[in-house]
């Protein structure tokens, strides 16, 4: 059975980006990015790019809220549903 529509929800942590403004921090956020980096990797193993929706999250939907290297490496991620 093959997927009909995949949904990639790229997150990212809270962590702020080293000399920049909190501004700018969250717009270089890593979340879109990852989910673009999933899409590549399916679309190269032949599946229909048509099929497949990206969106970035940002530090906007935390697993862990907490403010710690060990809350950051979990809110660091790509979520993937698969519709049939």
């Amino acid at each position: 059975m093959d997927a009909r529509n995949i949904k990639i929800r790229g997150h990212s942590d809270s962590q702020p980006w080293k000399g920049q403004t909190p501004t700018r921090s969250r717009q270089l956020n890593l979340s879109q990015d990852r989910a673009e980096s999933v899409k590549r990797y399916l679309v190269s193993q032949g599946i229909s790019q048509d099929r497949i929706k990206t969106e970035g999250y940002g530090e906007n939907r935390p697993l862990v809220k907490a403010n710690n290297k060990s809350a950051w490496a979990q809110n660091r991620r790509v979520e993937i549903e698969v519709k049939y």
